[in-house]
């Protein structure tokens, strides 16, 4: 305990070594516990130190007997180290019924402890695989308390862990959701129609869209996100303005990110788009036209997958020269029958995240429309400048 200890309590790499006996430090090289470098000795793994600082707690908390505010002083001692330490021993706690009926129901019901330790306890849950069980049993009596936003904001703010992520010349540090937590709160969200009373939606939203680069996904869960997407969605565009992209954004991203569970409304999704932006209504016209180059910029690989045929067709309506802005002067994009403002969009083809996407997921369909769309712009090319024709014969 000692080596875990020191080193966790000092923030350091390892430990002076000529602080233990040199009997017991050759002896525990020897068997692989611990390792030795110039920054000291420490346990060879991680989870021999979570070993360490487990059975530390569970000798307090024993030796506590209901009288929590006594453990708290305790491992208080050891620094802000031990936080971490205690998220893991909480989350794993979860795993036994008699902890969840117990101790674990009333540090977080009754106020028995500090707020600084209660939320530790909820970083604990929210960032455990076992927490599902926690949040079912106590589903009803956590909204009566109004303790949801405080799991929400919690959720947001700590259920994430470090991902090392290993380049040819450098190394970069991601974080990624961890832990079931927040699909058990979707789901008290939508089961319970939260999303729908007066609540912070940009929460619920984060909530959504850091549920879908989680590495564990349910359906059921995956279902719901959705459906919370789709009523904030819907809700904004019936008063829809030029700025429906603040509103809407992170939504649609959700749902393209989730496309495999919603594919059929997003289908119709982007057919009132399409129609709104052939419509004769100039508002409708121009934020259909917002929420298209958006889709086109933003068509992930499931989109691709899942709604090739739209997206192209929504492709060709902002790529596209619209006649009823066509300028006095003609410019070289009008002789092709595009839009000016491709040009502008894309500073190359490694931009266009749309085309990218297409030909890696659905080769042989993009290329047929890259083929057929190609061969549109000549042909208007053609006819607006048939002298700059030259005909070739090919023998």
């Amino acid at each position: 305990n000692k080596i875990a200890f020191d080193r966790a309590k000092n923030f350091t790499l390892g430990i002076n070594k000529n602080e233990l006996d040199a009997n017991i430090v050759n002896a525990l090289i020897t068997e692989g516990i611990i390792i030795s470098n110039s920054e000291g000795i420490r346990l060879k793994y991680d989870i021999y130190e979570d070993i360490c600082f487990e059975n530390y707690f569970d000798k307090l908390f024993n030796e506590c007997k209901g009288k929590y505010e006594n453990f708290y002083k305790d491992i208080d001692k050891i620094g802000r180290c031990v936080y971490r330490r205690y998220q893991i021993w909480m989350a794993n706690k979860l795993l036994a019924k008699d902890n969840r009926n117990k101790f674990i129901y009333n540090l977080i019901f009754y106020n028995k402890i500090s707020e600084e330790w209660k939320k530790q306890t909820e970083i604990g849950i929210v960032k455990s695989d076992y927490s599902t069980s926690f949040f079912e049993e106590n589903e009803i009596e956590i909204i009566r308390n109004e303790l949801l936003i405080e799991f929400i904001d919690v959720t947001n703010l700590y259920a994430y862990g470090a991902k090392i992520i290993n380049y040819d010349q450098w190394y970069d540090v991601q974080l990624v959701p961890v832990g079931v937590g927040r699909s058990n709160i979707i789901n008290i969200i939508e089961k319970n129609n939260i999303f729908k009373n007066n609540i912070d939606k940009s929460k619920i939203i984060k909530l959504c869209l850091d549920y879908t680069t989680q590495k564990k996904k349910d359906e059921n869960i995956s279902k719901k996100a959705c459906e919370i997407m789709k009523y904030y969605i819907e809700k904004s565009m019936e008063n829809s303005s030029f700025n429906i992209l603040d509103e809407i954004s992170d939504c649609l991203i959700v749902t393209f990110k989730l496309s495999n569970y919603c594919k059929e409304w997003i289908e119709r999704f982007f057919d009132n788009l399409i129609n709104n932006y052939n419509s004769t209504d100039r508002d409708k016209k121009r934020i259909a036209e917002i929420i298209i180059e958006f889709v086109i910029k933003n068509s992930w690989p499931q989109l691709t997958v899942n709604l090739t045929e739209r997206l192209c067709n929504m492709a060709v309506l902002i790529w596209k020269e619209d006649n009823e802005d066509k300028g006095i002067y003609p410019r070289e994009n009008d002789l092709y029958g595009l839009s000016d403002d491709y040009d502008y969009s894309y500073s190359s083809i490694n931009d266009n995240i749309f085309l990218w996407n297409l030909f890696r997921n659905n080769f042989y369909f993009g290329v047929e429309w890259a083929i057929n769309f190609v061969n549109e712009c000549i042909e208007n090319y053609i006819q607006n400048c048939p002298e700059r024709v030259k005909k070739i014969k090919l023998i």
